[in-house]
C-alpha cells in the first residue's frame, strides 16, 4: 500500500500509512465499549428486517404466480404471520436497546465488551469482573477469576467468554453453593444482604476450583461468581443500585474466595 510524505512548516516530514487497523483502532478509541454494543444491537436489528423484508418480497414474487384467489388465501395466511414477526422485532430492538442505555453508570468503569449469541450482554470491568447479562432471563452473573496463589486474573473478553463456557466448566469442580438455607452461614448472610440491596428476588453464588491440569499459566485455578434474579422473568436489575454496590460485590467474592481457599489448605496440609 502506498504511503504519503506530509511536510509542514517546522520542516518535519510526516509520513501516511492508510492502515485499515490504524483506522479500526482509532475508531475503537473514539467510542467506549457500551457504544460498540449499542452499534451492534443496531446491526443485529437491521439484519433481522431485512431477514423479515425478503420474506415479504419472495412472498410478494410468488403472489404474482398465482390467480387472484390463491394470492388473496396467502396474504391472508402469511399477514398474521408477519405482523406477529414485526412485532417480535420491534420487542427485541426496543429491549435490547432499553437495556444497553441502562446500563450507561457502567460504561465509565469497563475495559471490553461484546455480544455473545448464547450468553447476552458480556461486560469486563477494569477491575477484571466479568459481568454477564443474558438475552432472555432476568439474571445477571457477576464472575472473578483466580490463580492459584489467589491472586486475581484481569481477562480479556475472549477469556472471559472461555472461563465461563461448557467446556473449561468441565475443568472444573464445585466447592460450594451458597444461597438460602446452604453454604456458610455468615457468608449466606452477605449474599442474602447484597442481594436484597440490590433490588434482587434472590441470590447465589458459587465457587469453582480447576482440578484439571493446564500448561497455561494464565488459566485460573478458581472461578468465583454471585448471582442476582431480577424480580420479574424478563425483567433486569436497576443499573444504577447494582452500580452503587459494586465494591460490595467485589468484597463478597473475594471474601468467599479467602473463606474456602483456606479451608481447602488446611484440610490438603491434615491429610496424611
Amino acid at each position: 500500500m502506498g504511503c504519503w510524505r506530509l511536510r509542514f512548516k517546522s520542516g518535519r516530514a510526516h509520513t501516511l500509512r492508510p492502515s485499515l487497523e490504524h483506522a479500526r483502532m482509532t475508531a475503537s478509541d473514539q467510542s467506549g465499549p457500551l457504544d460498540r454494543l449499542i452499534r451492534m444491537a443496531w446491526r443485529r436489528a437491521w439484519t433481522r428486517l431485512a431477514v423479515l423484508a425478503g420474506v415479504v418480497v419472495a412472498l410478494a414474487v410468488i403472489g404474482s404466480f398465482l390467480s387472484t384467489e390463491d394470492a388473496q388465501t396467502l396474504v391472508a395466511i402469511a399477514f398474521p404471520f408477519l405482523t406477529f414477526g414485526l412485532f417480535l422485532w420491534i420487542a427485541a430492538t426496543y429491549g435490547a436497546l432499553s437495556r444497553l442505555r441502562s446500563l450507561r453508570p457502567l460504561d465509565p468503569l469497563l475495559s471490553d465488551s461484546t455480544w455473545d449469541t448464547p450468553r447476552g450482554i458480556v461486560l469486563i470491568l477494569r477491575d477484571g469482573m466479568a459481568v454477564n447479562f443474558p438475552s432472555f432471563a432476568g439474571i445477571l452473573f457477576c464472575s472473578m477469576f483466580f490463580a492459584v496463589d489467589g491472586a486475581q486474573l484481569r481477562p480479556s473478553v475472549e477469556q472471559a467468554l472461555r472461563w465461563t463456557g461448557p467446556r473449561f466448566r468441565r475443568q472444573l469442580s464445585r466447592v460450594a453453593f451458597i444461597r438460602k438455607g446452604r453454604g456458610s452461614p455468615t457468608l449466606r448472610a452477605d449474599v442474602e444482604a447484597l442481594g436484597s440491596r440490590v433490588g434482587a428476588r434472590a441470590s447465589y453464588t458459587t465457587i469453582h476450583e480447576r482440578v484439571v491440569p493446564s500448561e497455561d499459566p494464565s488459566t485460573p485455578r478458581w472461578v468465583v461468581m454471585v448471582a442476582f434474579l431480577s424480580r420479574t422473568l424478563l425483567g433486569f436489575l436497576p443499573a444504577g443500585r447494582f452500580l452503587g454496590e459494586l465494591t460490595e460485590v467485589r468484597a463478597l467474592l473475594l471474601r468467599v474466595l479467602a473463606f474456602y481457599r483456606s479451608a481447602g489448605d488446611a484440610e490438603s496440609m491434615g491429610r496424611p
